[in-house]
């Protein structure tokens, strides 16, 4: 990812869009696991996802004010697009996929975003976007840790190969 040639829009575009996905990734991912600790982690998931949409916004704000940019109707726009991780995963993994399949690329997904949010922050000459972004850095990192544990409590046995979650 070269943040460094990238407009501000698309900077701004490319994360939301990317919060979005992940946000609507852990959510399925929840509603597919009867696995109550599963289903919590991702629960959680989901809402830090959606609160880095709040962090990159009010960090910002003024570029998005600049900009004339509609956050709102762009989340709505995003909302509305089939499920999307670009080079990564589309609806249809994510609908026929196992867990075995989609979590490692989940974790791909959150390196990505980290490497992303670090290259905002070392180009950053706003100290607020610069520190929003070394901390939304961090967090993406923090839900690789997240996604692994999921991996270590659904222990998924060896002939499932259905999606569904299954303890060993």
């Amino acid at each position: 990812m070269d943040v460094q040639h990238m407009e501000m829009q698309d900077i701004i575009e490319f994360a939301l869009e990317r919060e979005v996905m992940s946000r609507r990734l852990y959510e399925r991912l929840a509603s597919r696991t009867k696995q109550d600790d599963a289903r919590m982690m991702f629960l959680e998931l989901v809402s830090f996802e959606a609160e880095h949409v709040r962090i990159f916004t009010q960090a910002l704000q003024g570029e998005i004010d600049g900009l004339g940019f509609n956050v709102p109707s762009y989340l709505e726009a995003v909302e509305g697009r089939p499920f999307n991780m670009p080079g990564l995963m589309t609806e249809k993994v994510l609908k026929s996929g196992t867990m075995r399949e989609i979590l490692p690329v989940a974790k791909k997904f959150e390196k990505t975003m980290s490497e992303f949010y670090a290259a905002v922050s070392e180009q950053s000459k706003e100290k607020p976007i610069k520190e929003a972004a070394l901390r939304l850095s961090r967090e993406e990192t923090t839900h690789i840790e997240y996604v692994e544990r999921v991996e270590e409590v659904l222990r998924l046995s060896v002939d499932t190969d259905d999606g569904e979650f299954h303890a060993q």
